[in-house]
């Protein structure tokens, strides 16, 4: 049973090739998805609060369409460095999966190139199902 599974989203279509994958999730017995979106810190507090709204609209929209399938959502909008904030997150909400998306680069690329996915692959406090496009 995968009772509370974080996705981890930057809307990008790597992270997206995730959400076919997560609306099935009703058969697998998840109780809960938790929608998570990182805004990288480093910007202004400007550019912050316009990538903050931008991103409250496009949860909130994929937050519909998996609750339209059934399943319960919680949302989690923070700034900061997203694998950081990510291991965070899924530790404080005690996640069973974390599901990702990727390039679909080699071990070695992501190894040379570094990711946030890799990252989270690492050091996650829980199991990581990394979906490539």
């Amino acid at each position: 049973m995968l009772e509370k599974i974080l996705y981890p989203t930057d809307f990008s279509e790597y992270a997206d090739a995730a959400v076919a994958f997560m609306k099935k999730l009703k058969g697998a017995r998840t109780d809960e998805i938790v929608l998570v979106h990182i805004v990288e810190e480093g910007e202004t507090a400007e550019q912050i609060e316009s990538m903050k709204k931008k991103a409250e609209i496009r949860l909130q929209k994929m937050r519909d369409g998996l609750k339209r399938k059934g399943l319960r959502i919680k949302v989690h909008l923070h700034v900061g460095i997203p694998s950081k904030e990510i291991i965070r997150i899924a530790e404080e909400e005690k996640i069973s999966l974390i599901i990702m998306g990727a390039r679909g680069k080699s071990i070695i690329e992501e190894l040379l190139v570094g990711s946030t996915t890799e990252d989270v692959v690492r050091r996650a406090p829980t199991h990581v199902l990394v979906i490539k496009k």
